[in-house]
This record gives C-alpha cells, structure tokens and sequence, in this order.
C-alpha cells in the first residue's frame, strides 16, 4: 500500500507547504491558527477525534466474533462511514476538517465506497479508501496528533446502532474532560483554558513577535517552536546558574532535533 511508504518531510512541515496526496491530484493546505481560531480550539480537537476512530479500535472492541468477521471485511472508510450515516455532528466534524485543509470545497458527498470533492474551480475528486488512509494520515501529521492521546475504546453491541454507541461513548469522554477542566480551574474564576492562546502569548513575550505574526503559523509550526523555545530557556537559566557557580549542570542541547 502507498500509506506504508508515505512519509511527510519534517522541512515541508516546518515551511507550511502544501501536501499532495498521493496517488489523487488532491492538495491537503496546512491552516494558519487564525483560520483555525474561526471553529474554536475546543471544536477543533473535538472534530479532530473522530479521525481516530479506526477500523481496527472497532472490531476489537466488539463483542460478537460473528460481527466481527463481518466488519473485517470492510474497507477503512467503510467502518468509518457508518459513524457519518447515523450520526450528524460526527458528519458535520469531519466535513470542517476537511474545509479547513481543502480549499474552497463546493460539493462534498460521502458516498459508500469514496468520499465525492468538487472545489469552486471546477475540479473534482474521488477519494477512495486508500486516499482515505492517507488523508487521516496528513491530518494527523499536520496537526500534531499522531503521538496524542488514542481514541477511547468503544464498546459495541451489535445489536443496536453501532454510531450511537460510538457517539455515545464520545459524549461520555467529553463530559468527563469538561468535568476535569472544570474542576482544574474553579479557583482560578475561569473556564477556560485555551493551551493555543497560551503559546500565543509565550512566544508573542519570548520571541518579540506580534499577535498576528503568530497566528499566521501553522499548528506544526507553533508546537515546533513551543520546544525550541522551552529548549532554549532551559539552556539559558542552566548557563547563568553554571556561571554563578553552581555544581553538576550539564546544559540541555537546544539544538537537538525535535
């Protein structure tokens, strides 16, 4: 399979490139964090969850080995489409996603065997279940999540409807994370808690950058310089403390490879 030997480069990450995908004259653009700031950072992670729902989370989940034999012999997109059949605010996630990284998208169909892309210029796309693969594959890159937080077991009952289950399991998940945000930030008189506006103002403060400048960069991007920073203050308060003489330093390399 081509997602087996697809691999984005780090540099093409770092500059904001656009991404083909493989195979399809499809182009996957990387979102600036004020287009993103236009759904929300708590949206935008949400809608980003459903994209890790996999086949393979699913089928070990299930407890029937009869329906299980049944979902093996399903493409990727096939199980995943069963979430976007039943349940609309799962549907209407992923189709912001997809608006965010393709644009001007005019028309797009979810159909049984491929996802149907038509742009304002006229082109058109037919995404199959490998170019499905490999779009997960770029989002998640492009966004960070690969190494995040894995989507939370589904329990399935084949008896009832397999996306209310999922959705429902979701739901749980989420009212959980809220609960704990919550409760973490009840003394301090605020609700939020925004990680994004967060590195915003950090490396506005430490890089002597302007607000807009920042949110003209991607996620890779803000993440990526979120470590080189924190790498280099490190660096920095470990020289000054070696410098008034201070024992058993050894200054973390900032340049290392992140």
């Amino acid at each position: 399979m081509i997602i087996d030997n697809f691999k984005i480069d780090s540099f093409q990450l770092m500059a904001g490139a656009p991404i083909l995908v493989p195979g399809t004259e499809l182009i996957i653009h990387q979102p600036k964090l004020y287009q993103i700031a236009t759904i929300g950072e708590e949206k935008f992670y949400e809608y980003l969850s459903f994209f890790k729902i996999t086949k393979d989370i699913i089928i070990n989940t299930v407890k029937s080995e009869e329906y299980k034999i049944e979902l093996s012999f399903k493409s990727e997109y096939e199980v995943f489409k069963i979430l976007l059949d039943n349940q609309e605010d799962i549907k209407m996630g992923v189709e912001k996603i997809f608006n965010l990284v393709i644009k001007d998208i005019e028309i797009i169909k979810f159909n049984d065997f491929f996802i149907f892309i038509k742009i304002k210029e006229g082109q058109q796309y037919i995404i199959n279940n490998d170019s499905f693969l490999l779009i997960k594959e770029i989002i998640c890159t492009i966004f960070d999540i690969k190494e995040k937080e894995k989507a939370s077991v589904l329990d399935f009952n084949p008896s009832d409807s397999i996306a209310s289950d999922i959705v429902e399991k979701l739901k749980k998940r989420k009212e959980a994370l809220e609960k704990a945000r919550s409760a973490t930030t009840q003394d301090q008189g605020k609700k939020d808690q925004s990680i994004l506006a967060d590195f915003v103002s950090i490396l506005a403060i430490g890089l002597s950058m302007s607000v807009k400048e920042i949110l003209s960069l991607t996620l890779y991007q803000i993440f990526n310089l979120m470590k080189r920073f924190n790498l280099y203050t490190q660096y920095q308060l470990q020289i000054q403390a070696m410098l008034q003489g201070a024992e058993n330093v050894e200054p973390v390399d900032w340049l290392q490879k992140i």
